[in-house]
């Protein structure tokens, strides 16, 4: 079930010259356009934009399945040109937020993406690093996909895969893939050590990334901040199953 591609990126103005692996999470089978896109104005945009939507495959707004306790509603991406991945519908007639503001009392935030629940996110408990599961993406032999929530992680961490189960049930055959909290350790890079990883992955009409940091660039060096910045290359050797690489 899991997809992996190799990303490597340096501080410049450094050669680049490392090459590193890393997995990907396990991604959703492919997602249809909404048929009708989301108007926003936000103040972290300043201006107003088209905020595209994407769906599980086979389905549409009305099609949704009723979110669980503590499941992701929306799934929001701001790397780029935002956008936004509808998962589940909330009970009783409640609206999922879709906002690109982290303040609006649903979201629980890593890195560059938001995930957007039904219930209030300030009642979810702040994990212990390295002990509880923060959340589980659950996702069955047909590709649908779940992520529920458990826990916040502190400020100043990162999530890493701490485990993963495979139950059957009399739904069929599911995959947990548990997520945890560690402090973020901010060490200096090495000469031509990598300062970021990106992993790459288009979903018409969008690219999924993923980043990753690995250390601090040593003064009057800048790590990029997106796969397509200066001294960012494509790595040719990278699999074809849709995602890209960049070294």
């Amino acid at each position: 079930m899991l997809r992996s591609w190799s990303v490597v990126l340096s501080c410049f103005p450094a050669v680049l010259g490392v090459l590193l692996a890393v997995v990907a999470l396990p991604g959703l089978s492919s997602a249809a356009l909404a048929k009708n896109s989301v108007k926003v104005n936000d103040k972290i945009f300043k201006s107003s934009s088209l905020l595209k939507i994407l769906y599980p495959k086979g389905t549409g707004e009305s099609q949704m399945p009723e979110c669980e306790r503590w499941s992701v509603c929306s799934r929001v991406d701001t790397y780029s040109t935002p956008w936004v991945e509808r998962l589940c519908t909330c009970r009783g007639g409640q609206m999922c937020s879709t906002s690109l503001q982290a303040d609006d009392g649903h979201t629980v935030v890593d890195k560059t993406r938001q995930y957007k629940v039904c219930e209030s996110a300030d009642a979810l408990p702040i994990c212990r690093v390295f002990k509880d599961i923060t959340w589980t993406n659950i996702i069955g032999t047909d590709n649908k996909f779940q992520q529920r929530m458990h826990c916040k992680c502190p400020h100043n961490t990162t999530t890493y895969i701490s485990g993963q189960d495979v139950k059957m049930t009399a739904q069929g055959l599911f995959f947990y893939y548990h997520f945890s909290c560690s402090p973020m350790i901010k060490m200096p890079c090495g000469r031509k050590e990598p300062c970021r990883l990106f992993s790459v992955r288009k979903r018409f009409p969008v690219e999924d990334v993923t980043t990753s940091f690995l250390c601090d660039c040593p003064p009057k060096a800048t790590c990029p901040t997106h796969h397509t910045d200066p001294y960012v290359v494509e790595d040719y050797d990278s699999p074809r199953d849709g995602a890209r690489t960049y070294s």
